[in-house]
């Protein structure tokens, strides 16, 4: 669940064009979907019955900035304080899970990055899922699930077209997906495919211009082993491409994403109901944006 930028706002100065270096923050998974993103084990269903409610705090940092591929500036001081709130329900349908979901992120932001000096705090936009989980394998030390996701996010956060930086997208947001989870003893794969897809932006920028944006294509895998039954770790790869954006007047924004990221986690069962989870996150390879690393950190209460 990252926070993903897209970059590149062009304006006329005195006959002349520039390029303006601009952040947007968005929702889902956060975000333009970044608070749609998995977590090790989110992949495996929760017993029909039970609740979950999790809170998330994220700690986002960043300084190189890049764009097609080039590092532009090494000066950017990017930060990000996100926390989310998480309520989980599950079902037993149709002999497998139905998990429901609702996140609500809110946070501050700060930006600094030549003459732009900008900073945010406001809720993020609601992130609404349902997740369908099929024991198609299911035996001792060995199963496999499979299934389907829907998320959506409704334009609920906080937006303002005269800040550089948001939390809120101003956009409706859509992403489908497919996942299998299969775990061997002590050994859990996890691996999902999700397409984003987004609505118009109406109010961008000061000018109130039109913004498209074009899909976007997410891959994510976890490798989690169970050290004992009460602490695990883990080790994820996400890959990210695709959402380039269109101005109104001005064209193709050329800020397609293909992101390259990596994530440690470590998780412990402190009570039979609570769970501590630790992440450290870093991006790999940026074509467009600025390069972040996060600290996380998430508690989970069961009943």
């Amino acid at each position: 669940m990252r926070i993903n930028l897209f970059t590149r706002v062009e304006n006329i100065l005195k006959g002349e064009w520039i390029i303006i270096l601009t952040v947007m923050i968005s929702i889902f998974l956060i975000s333009g979907m970044a608070l749609a993103e998995t977590d090790p084990k989110d992949l495996v269903p929760i017993p029909a019955g039970t609740d979950v409610f999790l809170v998330y705090h994220r700690s986002i940092s960043g300084s190189d900035m890049y764009q097609n591929g080039d590092e532009v500036s090494n000066n950017a001081d990017f930060s990000c304080q996100l926390t989310m709130a998480r309520y989980v329900h599950a079902f037993g349908v149709w002999g497998g899970t139905l998990q429901l979901n609702i996140i609500q992120p809110f946070g501050s932001i700060d930006l600094e990055l030549g003459e732009l000096d900008d900073s945010n705090s406001d809720l993020g936009d609601t992130v609404l899922n349902a997740s369908y989980y099929y024991p198609f394998i299911n035996e001792d030390k060995n199963r496999l699930f499979l299934g389907a996701a829907i998320y959506v996010i409704p334009p609920t956060g906080g937006y303002d077209s005269e800040k550089s930086v948001n939390l809120g997208s101003n956009r409706w947001a859509y992403r489908p997906g497919v996942f299998f989870a299969w775990e061997i003893d002590r050994l859990l794969i996890e691996g999902t495919g999700t397409i984003d897809f987004y609505s118009d932006n109406t109010d961008y920028s000061v000018d109130s211009l039109t913004e498209e944006k074009d899909p976007l294509y997410v891959a994510e895998c976890h490798f989690s082993y169970n050290f004992t039954q009460s602490f695990y770790t883990s080790l994820s790869y996400r890959w990210s491409k695709g959402g380039e954006a269109e101005l109104e007047g001005v064209g193709s924004m050329d800020d397609e994403t293909d992101t390259k990221e990596m994530m440690f986690t470590a998780a412990v069962t402190i009570t039979p109901q609570t769970q501590l989870m630790l992440q450290y996150s870093t991006d790999l390879d940026v074509e467009n944006g600025i390069k972040q690393d996060y600290v996380g950190v998430r508690w989970a209460y069961f009943w």
